[in-house]
């Protein structure tokens, strides 16, 4: 089953929470904003990624050794410089088969 704006690659629904700590409208934007832009994906066919930029929420150790430390030491390797609009749900799944020795935590992240 190919992943959809709305489901996973399993079928399931996606759910996506929007917050903000200025207003509840301002959470509503960000929530709309994010719908028209995946919606213009799915029909232009253009690859949407999603902000997951977690610096400004997370402390700098956290994110360097977090973060930073799994895309340079894991995803480039793997990865190398393919375009993440090139990344398919199969490809993702390749490399976690290749991950056997990672904790599920540290694959989710």
């Amino acid at each position: 089953m190919l992943p959809t704006p709305e489901r996973d690659i399993h079928g399931k629904p996606l759910r996506k929470s929007f917050y903000s700590t200025v207003s509840l409208s301002d959470a509503k934007k960000k929530a709309e904003e994010y719908r028209v832009a995946s919606e213009v994906s799915a029909r232009t066919g253009e690859a949407f990624v999603p902000s997951t930029y977690k610096q400004p929420f997370v402390d700098v150790n956290t994110y360097e050794l977090t973060y930073v430390s799994l895309v340079e030491g894991h995803l480039i390797p793997y990865f190398g410089a393919a375009r993440l609009s090139d990344i398919r749900p199969a490809d993702i799944q390749a490399y976690f088969a290749t991950r056997t020795e990672c904790l599920e935590s540290r694959l989710k992240k």
